[in-house]
């Protein structure tokens, strides 16, 4: 799911790129403005009409910059940002994490 045209494309490339591409679907879109980003409960109408429509477990959020709310019914929403954010949280308090100019 992602925001524009343009954006979903990019998604379908990188998904293909990374040899996901029999695995989705093409990309829903959202049809949203640069504008729209501001307004949350418009773009939260949006992404609920978008999520309840698919046919899969599993949405990715394109436009992870996004606060998104699916509903509670349909597929999981995985938004890649927070996701990321929360590894890398995760690896900092393990220890895990190396920061620049500290390699040893």
């Amino acid at each position: 799911m992602a925001r524009n045209e343009p954006i979903a494309r990019e998604l379908d490339r990188k998904y293909a790129s990374y040899g996901l591409g029999p695995l989705h679907e093409r990309t829903s879109v959202l049809g949203l403005s640069v504008d729209d980003i501001a307004d949350d409960e418009k773009w939260a109408e949006s992404v609920r009409g978008q999520v309840t429509a698919i046919e899969a477990d599993v949405v990715i959020n394109g436009c992870s910059a996004v606060e998104t709310r699916s509903g509670g019914s349909g597929p999981t929403l995985v938004d890649p940002t927070a996701l990321a954010l929360q590894l890398i949280g995760l690896a900092a308090a393990g220890g895990a994490v190396v920061r620049a100019g500290t390699c040893r």
